[in-house]
């Protein structure tokens, strides 16, 4: 993923299911690698450095802890609660608060910790 910035014209951005108009007054935003270098090659773009996250998924990337599990308080906004819960495959019921959110992603990452104690079971050489 590389950042860039639009310095010609505009640049039809995909955020989801809509097609964003991006131009030289947005602020820099991420692409996939090939999509970068292919605006970059044909002159409307420029890469720019790791831009201030301004979405709950860059956001979500940005705290996501080495073991894989994002971290989030009761400071995490909802909009970034929702984004772990769909990363984590997470169905999120219409109307849930955050209070109940949060404890619904506490309880997925707790059975992924558990998961991780398990005794590692695997198939041993036979004895001759």
């Amino acid at each position: 993923m590389k950042y860039v910035k639009i310095t010609h014209g505009y640049y039809g951005a995909k955020e989801g299911n809509i097609i964003k108009a991006k131009s030289k007054n947005d602020n820099p935003f991420p692409l996939p690698d090939e999509e970068a270098n292919r605006i970059v090659g044909l002159g409307i773009a420029e890469y720019v450095g790791e831009a201030v996250p301004t979405k709950a998924a860059d956001i979500v990337s940005q705290n996501t802890e080495e073991n894989g599990i994002p971290e989030y308080d009761d400071s995490t906004g909802m909009a970034e609660l929702k984004e772990i819960a769909k990363r984590e495959g997470i169905a999120v019921p219409f109307g849930i608060s955050k209070k109940d959110l949060k404890a619904l992603l506490d309880e997925h990452f707790a059975d992924e910790d558990e998961l991780d104690d398990m005794p590692d079971l695997t198939a041993e050489e036979p004895e001759l």
